[in-house]
């Protein structure tokens, strides 16, 4: 029940109440779990709060746990949007567990969101390394690769991906309107007011230019 309240203050940016929620918690006796503290790193990263992102990665040691991947892919996230991309790359070098896919997507979006193609590159190389990895994740490769100007190696990516099968997740939104939900797939026409619909953004996006 913690760490759904927690959670659900840290997707808000409620980051002040996660902290609160958090010494509650250590108040009463109740002792946090390991997803007590991604709840809590989710809450730093996403408000750019990276010494206390480190408090509660160090927290962890003294209740006797040990951070696993995905912590450590949040500590690089929380990192990587704070444009702290050398000491991302730092942490992931001296992980004693080895680095994960989801460490290297995090460090590689934080690359990508910053422009840094020199990182870029070498995030993308390791992820290669990898071996077999999520349809997310290779087109992710491949906008890096892109945007390296490794053209060659984006188009492998994307051929990879093709071979094996595998197709990335459908982009979906809901809109509610007039108490009614409208579901909309990526690339998809079938809406019963798809004219009026791209009638509306061909619109807006003249007004845009």
């Amino acid at each position: 029940m913690w760490n759904a309240m927690l959670i659900a203050f840290a997707q808000h940016s409620q980051t002040e109440k996660v902290f609160d929620l958090f010494k509650q918690m250590e108040g009463l006796g109740i002792k946090p779990n390991f997803i007590t503290f991604l709840c809590v790193l989710y809450a730093c990263s996403h408000t750019g709060l990276v010494e206390n992102g480190q408090h509660y990665f160090e927290l962890m040691k003294e209740y006797g746990i040990e951070p696993g991947d995905q912590h450590y892919a949040s500590l690089v996230d929380l990192f990587g949007r704070a444009v702290k991309l050398q000491e991302a790359l730092s942490i992931i070098r001296e992980m004693p567990i080895r680095p994960t896919e989801s460490v290297w997507k995090a460090f590689l979006t934080g690359c990508l969101l910053h422009g840094n193609t020199e990182l870029a590159d070498y995030a993308a190389d390791r992820i290669f390394e990898l071996g077999p990895v999520s349809s997310g994740l290779h087109v992710l490769l491949s906008n890096a690769y892109a945007a390296t100007g490794r053209y060659e190696d984006a188009a492998k990516a994307r051929k990879m991906l093709r071979d094996r099968g595998i197709k990335k997740e459908t982009g979906l939104c809901w809109v509610e309107e007039g108490n009614k939900v409208h579901t909309f797939a990526a690339g998809d026409r079938s809406h019963a007011k798809a004219k009026e619909i791209y009638r509306k953004l061909e619109e807006l996006g003249d007004k845009m230019e």
